[in-house]
């Protein structure tokens, strides 16, 4: 499913309680429910159901969080503990949440309780650019195991981004009728621009200009070890910068047209931001997708030490 981080559409499931479920199909209405387009037949029985606990906020720079777990209910489907190579190539990675805010994990330990629930541990935390959300988790919460075989990427036109749609999630042999209408607005987080890292900076001796840097990240799977530079993943390379004073409280410039990771902040900048040169500097940095705009910030303030 990593070809559907570069293309316009969303990741789907179905699953039942029912053991002699035998799949069903998406529909879709552009007009409001006067009419249904069939769009994409289910087979498999996906593995889902709820949180009965709150997964704590984690930094996902940790190889592995050891101290938090969740305990989920399956509606379908069992769960088991794998290696931890295993869970580092892919294995047991499930989304946890709701619509807009998803978080991708993985789980090496699974540990089946008496009350037929799973308490899941030694995670991996948000996942392919979700870790804005680890701190956003609910009781109630949606998990779905992300087993390839039993999801379908159901693309649509980039004109459908930001746009409510109806769908209905229909079982085999089922009427139409017999499946809700569920609002979905796509909102293209599949092709937003990941956070950038590692904001660096310093201010020039002699001419008191602030010179910055960053570490692009991207949506496309590269091996770290590789020798092979990060994809940009985008049609060109564009960010953006934002000055603000300490607080966060208020923009006082905007840094924009950077092709590259690097930007100036000048001298004569500083003192119509602030009325004089600035020995720290508290920032902004964004990538731009052609197609979303601004993707996620990367946050960081920064302080001349000579």
């Amino acid at each position: 499913l990593m070809s559907g981080m570069n293309e316009p559409g969303f990741v789907a499931a179905m699953y039942s309680p029912m053991p002699s479920w035998s799949g069903g199909a998406f529909y879709n209405s552009n007009d409001g429910g006067e009419s249904w387009n069939a769009i994409r037949a289910i087979t498999e029985n996906a593995t889902a159901g709820m949180a009965t606990t709150v997964l704590g906020a984690a930094a996902s720079y940790q190889i592995v969080d050891a101290i938090n777990t969740i305990t989920i209910r399956l509606n379908h489907g069992t769960l088991a503990s794998v290696t931890l190579l295993a869970m580092f190539n892919g294995a047991n990675h499930f989304a946890l949440g709701a619509h807009g805010r998803w978080e991708i994990c993985a789980a090496q330990t699974v540990v089946a309780n008496s009350d037929g629930t799973y308490t899941l541990s030694n995670l991996m935390r948000g996942r392919y650019g979700t870790e804005q959300y680890g701190g956003a988790h609910a009781l109630g919460d949606v998990f779905v195991l992300l087993d390839q075989a039993d999801l379908q990427f159901i693309t649509v036109p980039v004109g459908s981004i930001g746009l409510q749609k109806l769908w209905r999630a229909v079982g085999k042999d089922k009427t139409l009728d017999s499946a809700a209408a569920i609002p979905f607005t796509y909102a293209a987080e599949n092709l937003e621009c990941r956070a950038p890292s590692r904001l660096r900076g310093h201010r020039d001796p002699g001419t008191l200009d602030w010179h910055f840097g960053w570490v692009p990240r991207s949506r496309m799977p590269v091996e770290p070890f590789s020798g092979v530079a990060t994809p940009i993943g985008e049609t060109s390379e564009a960010y953006e910068m934002e000055i603000w004073d300490a607080g966060y409280t208020t923009l006082k410039r905007t840094l924009t047209g950077l092709t590259s990771k690097s930007a100036t902040w000048t001298l004569a900048q500083q003192t119509a931001d602030f009325g004089a040169k600035q020995g720290s500097v508290t920032a902004k940095v964004y990538q731009l997708s052609s197609v979303v705009g601004r993707g996620y910030a990367l946050s960081g303030s920064l302080t001349h030490t000579l």
